[in-house]
């Protein structure tokens, strides 16, 4: 497992795809994935357009789904099959004030999806059928917490702002499960 930092600049009011050291970070997962057949699936995209499927509960986003994150994983799963994911774009609000950006749409929001008990294991079994062989999650927050325990963790960036800001620390985790097509002697 590698570990590496950026030495990031002001991030403040900007969307997490628009900053440079995030696009570093993505640019390393889609490098570990070339030639792994499926899907990229973001579901807390915001205005995030890396994913070929995207969701937002805010309306007012380029998302293209509105929904919960785990009916919405659900969706993905009935309409794509097991193994149609290869990466996961995994960057919910984790923290209150970033959550606020957020309408309101029903009363059984999550405010905090890391503080409910419960929500993260069952958003993840989704994840676990969608993800392919070789596929990979990129997960960001606070932590580096295994999401599956059948992910490896493969690298870790510390993405550092400074002052009193806290850094970010963007978790890679790769599905080391394979399929017959991963040793065809065709690169």
């Amino acid at each position: 497992m590698k570990i590496s930092r950026i030495q990031g600049g002001s991030f403040d009011g900007i969307e997490t795809s628009e900053s440079k050291y995030f696009q570093a970070v993505f640019k390393k997962g889609m490098k570990m994935i070339h030639g792994v057949p499926g899907l990229i699936v973001d579901p807390f995209a915001r205005n995030c357009l890396w994913g070929d499927v995207r969701n937002d509960l805010n309306t007012n986003t380029k998302a293209q789904y509105h929904m919960e994150a785990k009916a919405f994983m659900e969706m993905v799963l009935e309409k794509h099959g097991n193994g149609s994911m290869k990466c996961l774009l995994f960057d919910p609000p984790f923290s209150s004030s970033q959550f606020k950006k957020y309408e309101k749409t029903s009363d059984e929001e999550i405010l905090n999806i890391y503080a409910t008990p419960g929500y993260i294991p069952e958003f993840f079994a989704t994840v676990e059928k969608l993800l392919a062989p070789g596929g990979i999650v990129i997960k960001l927050g606070y932590n580096t917490s295994r999401p599956l325990a059948s992910l490896e963790l493969v690298e870790v960036v510390v993405v550092n702002f400074g002052a009193n800001r806290n850094d970010v620390l963007c978790s890679i985790w790769r599905n080391p499960n394979q399929s017959l097509l991963s040793f065809s002697s065709e690169e």
